[in-house]
């Protein structure tokens, strides 16, 4: 007995803090005996365990388990043998539930009567604990590798977070969702994908995500929020909650590298039903998910890319194998609209003149006819019309804004066109036309990206039509010469068949009587082969330089002087007008042969107005400084006096402005066939045209049927005028500094083009003996890399000296010296190796108005050598003046 006593004192002492409870029951399951902590475990003491009889056991096991164990206890009662069950207990102090695993054996007495039973049950709570924290931890595996396997497809970043979002509800399991992309840089958002809720929630959603927002505190903050009940929280749109019944909500930001490419929400319809584990499960997905759309946006921009170099080839594949501008117009319009989602579009192009944009083509609901070929006249009122040509840049138009357009009012009104864009048609710093497109998304079509492939295939388009027009011009000017060739060679041939004719007409007139039938007819050979003579003369006038008599006259006092010559050879009826501007340099010109030229357009002008009673002729000349191959390939850039005779009469179509020059072509009593006179006329504008050609100049035509027609002729300024406007006080145009041989060529083609006189020097002390020398100076190119910090002293001594000079910088170090003369407002940074066209453009950009600037011009050599002599007397080993 005393042993059996002290075995029960040492169970005790063992499992006093143990997690073990030994009991022992009568045949009823009533608790006769209980050993191990039991206050720590089921907080009641072993006495008050024992004196609760079988009602104890409801009070401790958990009500959800009681019934499950109750009926096993009768399933073993009937058939007593060893079990093992798992049960949960409440901890009658704490309240805390505990798992149980307990074992128990049947007691029988020596006659095999069940006396009782037998167990040990030992606390598993930790251990659950630890089971259910592996299998969380599994579960958020299992759902973050669902996560990662739905977006690890090369899709839109919109599908690609469209299947995040899915596998993350069923993760979480969530009730609904949305995911969000996010522009840092204009602090916008966009909804981009949504589940389990309906659209009148999602419109309510995109109307609100403008302003202030959980997703906008959760993305500008860059944090995870984790609420209970959005219905309560006052940060959020708590009607639209009440929409759909949410009210347990994780708003976690999409983040790369620190950079926010969005947030994901999730939903469920029951309060506090998210714990810290979810959260954890969300951060996690919104990396994965957040890696994935930034895959995806590169994938994106990729394939687009590769799409727009597809259409730029496409476009310049396809326009090159067109013939005319309206052609290369009409393909234009038709590949855009396969390449991008427009409603309307529209395309014109800039006439000869530079007055009018000439629509060409165009595509879309109510685009007809009449609305494709309207003319926009540029010097009228066209506010966003104006801002495009003049910033050279696309102007987007909104519905709310007012857009003035003169003669353009009535179409926009009855084409009700929503937001649209005007872009426009640049080609080597030069605007040739407009292009005018309507998407079909409205104003959310103008993303920046998709601008800048507006950009290019404007650009695309704009080269093309360039060189459709130079090459028209190339081979108008070959036509000419041909055509002059061709004249000479049938004149030269036709003058010996007449001299011939009237040889022998004359012998047959001495030998005859005058008045016989004889006589008269020898009388009509001699008169049809005198106008036979005269045609020649007129042919030769074309094809060949006759003896000039050159003077300088200044044009405005020529054409002023010619006043009442003009009045009285375009009659009464007709208004002359003169228009005569600034300050013109004289020419020098065979005044005789000019006043043939000026003659022969005004008869043409006289009979293309007729009878209309508001017939009206202007005669005005301008100063202009002209490009290289800006109107014809074989003029010459440089500075030009224009004359521009301008008339109101019935116009000429295309066909005939690109035939009025050549010989015997008319309009009057022509051949059906070719075109050409049978009376002899049809030489008026050829010899014209010849005439100018002669003198260095152009004669060009440009016309509007029904509207009128526009001659302008094109004669160089005297050499002498261009030297002296040149160095009025030793002052130079440009200056280049240590460029190399490749620099030079490309510099030097840049400028002249641009019509400016160069000096180039090798070293800075050469630029600064040239600098002391000139009292202006209008540009500097210096190539940085060969002086590094001598520069900077260098820059400021121009600055110095000529306040207004703007100065490009060539170097390989782009970063290092944008960053260093950042603040300076004359100073560019050209990055080395440097195209022609982007120095072109630059020098443009920088200088602008080189048409109206007289301090430019394009020859150089003889009137550097002023400066040239300063060079030469102190001019440092290997360098060069040019």
């Amino acid at each position: 007995m005393v042993k059996d006593r002290d075995s029960r004192f040492g169970y005790q002492r063992l499992l006093k803090y143990g997690n073990t409870l030994i009991m022992r029951t009568d045949a009823d399951f009533s608790i006769v005996d209980v050993i191990g902590n039991c206050e720590g475990l089921v907080g009641l003491e072993p006495e008050r365990i024992i004196k609760g009889g079988p009602a104890i056991w409801a009070r401790l096991i958990y009500k959800d388990d009681i019934r499950r164990l109750t009926q096993r206890i009768r399933e073993i009662h009937s058939a007593p043998r060893e079990f093992i069950e798992e049960f949960r207990v409440v901890n009658q102090k704490t309240g805390k539930v505990r798992h149980f695993v307990a074992r128990g054996v049947p007691i029988f007495s020596e006659y095999g009567v069940l006396e009782g039973w037998e167990g040990i049950g030992l606390d598993t709570t930790e251990i659950k604990k630890a089971q259910e924290e592996l299998m969380a931890q599994k579960a958020r595996l299992e759902a973050l590798f669902e996560v990662a396997r739905a977006v690890q497809t090369n899709l839109s970043p919109s599908l690609v977070a469209l299947k995040g979002l899915k596998a993350l509800i069923r993760a979480t399991s969530s009730s609904s969702g949305m995911a969000f992309l996010y522009d840092e840089k204009n602090e916008e958002l966009e909804l981009i994908a949504a589940d389990g809720v309906g659209s009148a929630y999602v419109a309510e959603v995109e109307r609100r995500i403008k302003g202030p927002s959980l997703v906008r505190h959760s993305v500008t903050n860059k944090k995870g929020i984790l609420i209970d009940d959005i219905q309560k929280d006052p940060r959020a749109a708590v009607k639209v909650a009440e929409m759909e019944g949410l009210k347990a909500t994780i708003v976690m930001p999409l983040m790369v590298n620190e950079s926010v490419l969005g947030a994901i929400v999730v939903f469920r319809r029951k309060a506090g039903g998210y714990s810290d584990a979810d959260f954890e499960l969300v951060s996690a997905a919104a990396n994965q998910i957040a890696l994935a759309i930034h895959k995806a946006e590169a994938y994106e921009l990729e394939r687009k890319q590769a799409g727009y170099f597809s259409a730029l080839y496409r476009l310049s594949h396809e326009l090159s194998k067109n013939l005319t501008s309206r052609e290369i117009s009409q393909q234009a319009i038709k590949i855009l609209y396969q390449e991008l989602p427009c409603k309307r579009l529209w395309l014109g192009i800039l006439n000869e003149q530079g007055t009018h944009i000439v629509g060409q083509a165009g595509f879309g609901p109510g685009i007809r006819k009449r609305i494709v070929d309207i003319q926009i006249e540029l010097n009228l009122e066209h506010n966003f019309l104006d801002k495009a040509l003049e910033e050279r840049r696309p102007v987007v138009v909104l519905p709310e804004d007012k857009l003035r357009c003169s003669g353009l009012t009535k179409i926009l009104n009855m084409l009700k066109p929503r937001a649209f864009c005007i872009v426009p048609l640049i080609s080597i710093g030069k605007v040739v036309g407009i292009l005018v497109i309507e998407p079909t998304v409205g104003a959310g079509f103008f993303t920046p990206e998709k601008m800048a492939f507006l950009n290019s295939m404007a650009g695309e388009i704009a080269t093309i039509l360039m060189a459709n027009r130079f090459e028209s011009r190339m081979a108008k000017s070959d036509k000419m010469r041909m055509a002059g060739l061709f004249a000479s060679g049938v004149a030269h041939n036709f003058n010996n068949m007449l001299q011939a004719i009237l040889g022998q007409a004359s012998l047959l007139e001495m030998q005859v009587d005058p008045d016989s039938n004889v006589g008269k007819a020898v009388s009509v050979i001699k008169s049809a082969a005198g106008r036979g003579a005269s045609l020649v003369k007129q042919l030769l006038s074309f094809s060949l330089t006759e003896v000039q008599k050159k003077a300088r006259v200044s044009i405005p006092d020529f054409l002023e002087s010619s006043r009442d010559l003009y009045r009285s050879l375009i009659g009464s009826t007709i208004n002359v007008e003169f228009d005569f501007r600034g300050t013109l340099p004289p020419v020098d010109i065979d005044t005789v042969q000019i006043q043939q030229v000026i003659t022969n357009i005004l008869l043409n002008a006289k009979e293309a107005i007729g009878d209309k009673k508001d017939g009206r002729v202007v005669i005005s000349c301008r100063r202009v400084r002209l490009r290289s191959g800006e109107i014809d390939p074989e003029l010459p850039p440089g500075e030009y006096v224009s004359i521009e005779i301008r008339d109101n009469g019935v116009g000429m179509d295309e066909q005939v402005v690109a035939r009025c020059f050549e010989p015997f072509f008319t309009t009057k009593n022509t051949d059906s066939v070719t075109g050409l006179g049978v009376s002899g006329a049809g030489l008026g504008l050829s010899t014209a045209y010849s005439l100018v050609k002669q003198h260095n100049g152009l004669l060009t035509a440009s016309s509007v049927l029904g509207e009128g027609s526009a001659f302008t002729i094109y004669l160089p300024v005297g050499k002498e005028e261009r030297r002296g406007d040149y160095l009025p006080n030793n002052g130079t145009t440009a200056l280049m500094v240590s460029l190399d041989n490749t620099q030079k060529v490309i510099a030097e083609s840049a400028l002249e083009s641009a019509g400016m006189d160069i000096v180039s020097v090798a070293t800075l002390s050469e630029a600064k003996r040239v600098m002391e020398s000139c009292s202006e100076m209008k540009l500097v190119l210096v190539d940085v890399d060969l002086f590094r910090d001598d520069i900077e002293r260098f820059v400021a001594l121009i600055q110095t000296r000529f306040k207004s000079a703007k100065i490009i910088l060539f170097t390989f170090s782009m970063p290092r010296w944008s960053s260093e003369f950042s603040e300076y407002d004359n100073v560019s940074i050209l990055e080395k190796p440097v195209a022609i066209w982007a120095l072109r453009e630059k020098i443009y950009s920088l200088l602008g108005g080189l048409e109206s600037d007289p301090s430019f011009r394009s020859k150089r050599s003889s009137d550097n050598s002023r400066i040239l002599s300063v060079i030469e007397g102190g001019k440092a080993q290997g360098g060069k003046a040019k």
